[in-house]
């Protein structure tokens, strides 16, 4: 299981954390606990710099949508 907290779809701004695929507010227990998201990202980084969590969303919701276009092996 992966955690919130090492998502690259948080968003932090000072105490507050929100999930940018959801558009949800978190709290910190939330985001500490344990949860089985489908949408958990790594933060990937370009040059040094982390993909904007949009790009992300899009790069992920592209992985899933190839794994259910796969048919019986």
């Amino acid at each position: 299981m992966n955690k919130c907290k090492d998502c690259g779809l948080l968003m932090s701004e000072g105490n507050d954390f929100k999930c940018y695929r959801y558009q949800t507010d978190l709290t910190e227990t939330e985001i500490i606990r344990e949860r089985d998201c489908l949408f958990f990202t790594e933060p990937i980084y370009d040059d040094g710099e982390p993909l904007p969590p949009a790009r992300l969303v899009l790069i992920k919701e592209m992985d899933i949508k190839s794994r259910k276009m796969q048919g019986p092996v």
